[in-house]
């Protein structure tokens, strides 16, 4: 539980530091939620598993490679509906591998105002932002070898 505790807070400093550059609205709104969710994740103990989900949402993108998944979790909050899952062992290289798997899935396009689809390149942080042509939102991002992976849409496209 202390090594999720520490993946996922290390993960909503990583969404913090990525939202507050630029002044996107919008990427601040998500920031908050994803914190939201987790935080709640930690408080509740709602992690589900330690394995890969199957589910609609995780069928859409590639299962990563030399990766521990420490938990998973269904997103359903007021906006959002997907999984998050956190990985620990991952290091920038894995990421970028991964990041070019989702490319080729289909998630492509930037995030409304953003220019790129990678929204953090530091040494130790990576990040990674992009919707597929359904409008699905996947999202990538490390903190040292720690991580999340979300996909999720707007319940708005339900």
């Amino acid at each position: 539980m202390r090594k999720v505790f520490l993946a996922l807070m290390c993960m909503a400093s990583l969404v913090i530091m990525t939202a507050c550059g630029g002044g996107n609205n919008n990427a601040k709104k998500e920031a908050s939620d994803i914190l939201d969710d987790a935080k709640e994740m930690v408080e509740k103990s709602e992690v589900v598993s330690s394995d890969w989900p199957e589910n609609e949402f995780t069928k859409l993108i590639p299962k990563p490679e030399n990766v521990k998944i420490s938990g998973n979790k269904k997103v359903d909050n007021a906006y959002y509906i997907g999984h998050t899952i956190v990985v620990e062992n991952w290091s920038k290289e894995d990421c970028k591998a991964y990041i070019e798997k989702l490319k080729a899935a289909g998630f492509t396009k930037p995030l409304a105002g953003m220019k790129d689809v990678i929204t953090n390149d530091k040494e130790t942080m990576y990040s990674f932002d992009a919707l597929n042509a359904d409008g699905v939102h996947a999202s990538v991002g490390i903190m040292g070898k720690n991580g999340t992976i979300n996909i999720k849409k707007n319940k708005s496209q339900e």
